[in-house]
């Protein structure tokens, strides 16, 4: 699973399904937006050095309703990252930034005059 910052500062998670690996992916913005975004969604913190300290019940709450199985699964990553030291505290995972290219906000498709 991975949660994607986006350039207009919008949270959202993919890939909620492959909880093998947990990273941030951050759409052409700088530290001081990085920093407001993940405040403002209550994410988490910026850690020095860049990585992101990502509340375990924030990544709970975006993955929405998800069964009993994939639940058992989540509890299980976040106990591997403990025992790999990725837990900072009890209530926050390490995760790496990937910065991406910019992400285009939604925007609706008009018709092309003939």
């Amino acid at each position: 699973m991975f949660v994607r910052i986006a350039i207009d500062q919008s949270i959202s998670l993919h890939e909620a399904g492959d909880l093998h690996r947990l990273h941030v992916e951050v759409a052409g913005l700088d530290g001081r937006a990085i920093r407001s975004a993940v405040t403002r969604h209550g994410l988490g913190k910026v850690l020095d050095g860049g990585d992101i300290a990502l509340r375990v019940a924030a990544l709970r709450a975006l993955a929405g309703d998800r069964d009993e199985h994939w639940a058992a699964n989540f509890a299980e990553m976040i106990h591997h990252a403990q025992s790999a030291g990725w837990l900072i505290d009890e209530e926050h995972v390490r995760a790496h930034v990937n910065s991406i290219a910019a992400i285009p906000l939604p925007w609706k498709e008009q018709e092309v005059e003939k």
